[in-house]
């Protein structure tokens, strides 16, 4: 064969070689982006009352809290940790040397997470300074993007509440820890003081009850938040805007009257007063407690299909049921640790 021919079938050859490396090349370029792309970490994270992730994204700590002001919602780590960082990169979550901010909530709580990713879940658990003291089943379901939950019974002082909660179909779980002091304020003198008055005459004593800032119906509250409004003190059960405190049915929850004294009983007029039967004298001031007024029994009935959100009253074969947490298609007085819960009605 000619030399010519021979040089020209090899050139033709590695020519059509160099064209297919170069295309595998280009497929290659092409494929690297779908196998190494991964969805952005997107979960969820404890609101209100602000988390210390929460408080980080907000800026409202003292002190730098690096990355995770830019992810609250990716405390994530495998099930079982104690930690308010889970284990997980977000040490600083885990620092109790750093001055976190802590927020007043009353003996009862509502908690408000806001999801950007509802897994599937299995339980949500809550732990007051390491202790358990309340788990709810989710059951395996995705929970809805504003779910919340409710404690009650809390001690007063300041305490560590970690909340888990437990993802069904992984390994993993999400950290929250809420830095909360629980009541407030001073333990009044059980001893009378002053000279007594030749006339028993009421006296004030102590300090006037302090005023939250007043209800604004332009600004945003989020559960357990305190506002002033007509001469009381409210609570915001839920996130809430433009709703006025005292609407029946409504986000907000009565504490009592604020900015007044309390009046205790005329003392004895004798320089050694000597208790007797019929005196009126109490050596110690009566602590009075403020109740809200129970739902109506002829409120709204109970309506299958329909969501219902913590707080929300409902009349059921006769008894009157208030929501714990959110729910869907579960019958009042069914279940005993269901969400609802029984409540005196007033007819």
């Amino acid at each position: 064969m000619h030399l010519t021919t021979i040089t020209g079938r090899l050139h033709g050859r590695g020519l059509r070689l160099a064209i297919s490396a170069i295309i595998a090349a280009l497929l290659a370029v092409v494929a690297v982006p779908a196998v190494t792309s991964s969805p952005a970490s997107a979960h969820g994270w404890v609101t209100s009352p602000p988390s210390r992730q929460d408080h980080c994204a907000s800026g409202t700590t003292s002190f730098d809290c690096g990355a995770i002001a830019y992810e609250p919602q990716s405390v994530e780590a495998p099930k079982g940790s104690m930690k308010c960082s889970g284990g997980s990169d977000f040490a600083v979550l885990d620092d109790e040397s750093l001055p976190w901010p802590r927020t007043n909530v009353g003996s009862s709580l509502t908690l408000q997470w806001q999801l950007t990713a509802a897994h599937s879940t299995s339980t949500w658990e809550y732990f007051l300074d390491g202790e358990l003291i309340a788990t709810y089943d989710q059951g395996g379901q995705q929970p809805p993007s504003n779910i919340q939950h409710t404690l009650t019974g809390l001690p007063a002082g300041d305490h560590t509440l970690l909340a888990r909660w437990n993802i069904a179909d992984t390994p993993m779980a999400f950290y929250n820890c809420v830095d909360i002091t629980v009541g407030g304020g001073g333990t009044p003198d059980p001893t009378p003081t002053g000279t007594p008055d030749p006339t028993p005459t009421p006296t004030s004593t102590g300090t006037p009850t302090e005023c939250s800032p007043a209800w604004n119906s332009e600004t945003v509250y989020n559960g357990g938040s305190t506002v002033s409004h007509a001469g009381n003190e409210w609570t915001a059960k839920w996130w809430t805007q433009g709703e006025t405190p005292g609407t029946q049915w409504g986000p907000w929850e009565s504490l009592g009257n604020c900015g007044s004294t309390t009046t205790p009983n005329p003392t004895p007029t004798e320089p050694n007063p000597t208790p007797t039967a019929t005196g009126t004298a109490t050596p110690s001031p009566t602590p009075t407690t403020t109740t809200t007024p129970a739902p109506v029994c002829n409120g709204p009935a109970y309506e299958p299909g329909r969501v219902y959100v913590g707080g929300d009253h409902v009349r059921h074969n006769g008894y009157a049921y208030k929501a714990k947490w959110w729910n869907v298609n579960n019958e009042p007085g069914t279940a005993q640790w269901g969400p609802w819960e029984q409540v005196t009605c007033l007819d």
